[in-house]
């Protein structure tokens, strides 16, 4: 698997109202005064700390693209002045790759490769939260990873928010039977569930997603408590949510079947967050 700087070429697809609906209701901050709330056509800029309480400031429509499966929306306020909106939006024709799950609890929104995400459906704060308690909370490690010159594709990078630094098994062919271990650095950490963005996911190259392989089915493994089950993933880097049958401080996860990527074998993911008790 290489990465080649190239020039993307914007497709802009019609609209989805499959995606709109996951936006429908979300709200991010951009300020600790500041909201932007979706609709199923719009977004809405706020000046007040409830959006559904204050009037709308500005509002813009916004749209849908996807681009090797990975998801964009587009956007510009531009009949506003631009020293009244939010640095997030601040810039005319905001383009940015957004990861949510199906029911919008959960968002992360970038606009670049190598920044933690701009913002979450439950805030800033979330994400340096959800960030510190990953690293000090949980320990990734893996049957193997790829190594390609000084770039490491380790397990850790399951638990680093930012694009462009997967996960990648690092066995010939599509990595059937590797695994990856996640356990609570202390025994009272309980895992209930785990969000998974599957691939190789990247704003400047989002044919990387389509070009390297991704999980498809994954089998789940605890000891204690003990139970063993597999789950088929969908091939999309939208989150998706897994739920454990019991709370665990430590599981394993196993590439049953892959989504084979167009170009190169090795399967990649972007990253896995527990959702855990302390």
């Amino acid at each position: 698997m290489r990465i080649f700087s190239t020039l993307m070429l914007l497709l802009i697809l019609s609209y989805s109202h499959i995606f709109s609906d996951q936006l429908k209701g979300v709200a991010i901050t951009p300020s600790h005064y500041e909201w932007l709330f979706f609709t199923e056509e719009e977004i809405f800029k706020y000046g007040d700390n409830n959006p559904g309480l204050g009037s709308s400031t500005y509002s813009t429509p916004y749209f849908y693209e996807e681009m090797n499966k990975v998801p964009f929306i587009e956007f510009s306020f531009e009949s506003v002045n631009r020293d009244d909106l939010p640095y997030l939006i601040k810039e005319p024709n905001q383009r940015w790759l957004v990861l949510t799950d199906n029911t919008g609890e959960f968002m992360y929104i970038y606009n670049d490769d190598f920044s933690t995400p701009l913002g979450s459906s439950r805030g800033f704060q979330d994400i340096f939260d959800t960030k510190m308690r990953i690293e000090t909370g949980i320990i990734y490690s893996s049957s193997s990873s790829l190594t390609e010159g000084t770039t490491q594709y380790l397990a850790s990078n399951l638990g680093d928010l930012e694009l462009r630094r997967p996960w990648v098994e690092g066995v010939s062919g599509q990595g059937i039977g590797e695994s990856v271990s996640i356990k609570g650095r202390r025994s009272n950490v309980a895992i209930q569930a785990f969000i998974v963005s599957n691939g190789f996911v990247s704003f400047e190259n989002p044919s990387l997603y389509t070009r390297n392989s991704r999980l498809r089915e994954i089998r789940i493994i605890s000891e204690n408590p003990f139970f063993d089950f597999t789950v088929e993933l969908e091939d999309t880097p939208s989150l998706q949510i897994v739920n454990l049958p019991e709370s665990t401080s430590e599981f394993e996860i196993i590439i049953n079947d892959v989504y084979p990527g167009s170009q190169w074998q090795d399967t990649c993911v972007n990253f896995i967050l527990p959702l855990v008790n302390f």
